[in-house]
């Protein structure tokens, strides 16, 4: 049977009532790596507890803390060894940010935010991290293989800012997006 720490008690009874805190830890072959390369390196020092916010439970939010380590990598030097769940320097864990991007496809910023109990300010940052991560698995070649496009532009804020999205019809999925402050956008979308 699982224990839990004294410490890690502490902390949990000390949290508002609808917040759970789970402490976690990365599985053996986790440990240990650079969170920038995902290498292994030599145990430094250990850091505090931190906290990553998860998806909720119900109308309970869940925190998953850790305290982690930092390694001496061979190419990066002594960096914060990497959690499997969550992206280097982010508050939010992976599951969580890909519903917070889902979201935000499908609803308004504010709509968005309200659902998942975050700054309106985040949503942003949260799909761009996304989006990075999308095309570092698509590679750079967003456009290759298109025969069948879509291609929709609207403004949005009171000053027109304008927004392309390049839509695949034959695999059903978006390939790109650009933002313009005109309605020029389009013409810089097919030039990449």
């Amino acid at each position: 049977m699982p224990t839990i720490s004294a410490d890690a008690l502490k902390r949990m009874l000390n949290l508002p009532a609808n917040v759970v805190a789970v402490p976690v830890r990365p599985y053996a072959g986790d440990m240990d790596r650079c969170a920038r390369c995902g290498e292994r390196g030599r145990p430094y020092d250990r850091l505090g507890v931190r906290r990553w916010r998860h998806l909720d439970i119900g109308c309970t939010r869940l925190l998953l803390e850790h305290a982690p380590r930092r390694v001496d990598c061979a190419e990066h030097g002594v960096t914060v060894a990497m959690g499997p769940w969550a992206k280097r320097k982010s508050a939010y864990t992976r599951d969580f940010e890909r519903q917070t991007a889902w979201l935000s496809v499908h609803a308004p910023r504010s709509a968005v935010s309200a659902l998942m109990r975050v700054d309106r300010k985040s949503v942003g940052p949260i799909c761009e991290r996304v989006a990075d991560e999308l095309r570092a698995e698509q590679g750079a070649g967003l456009f290759d293989g298109l025969r069948s496009i879509g291609v929709d532009e609207t403004g949005y804020r009171k000053g027109h800012t304008y927004m392309t999205v390049v839509v695949d019809h034959d695999r059903g999925v978006s390939s790109g997006c650009t933002r313009g402050a005109d309605r020029r956008c389009s013409t810089c979308s097919s030039r990449h």
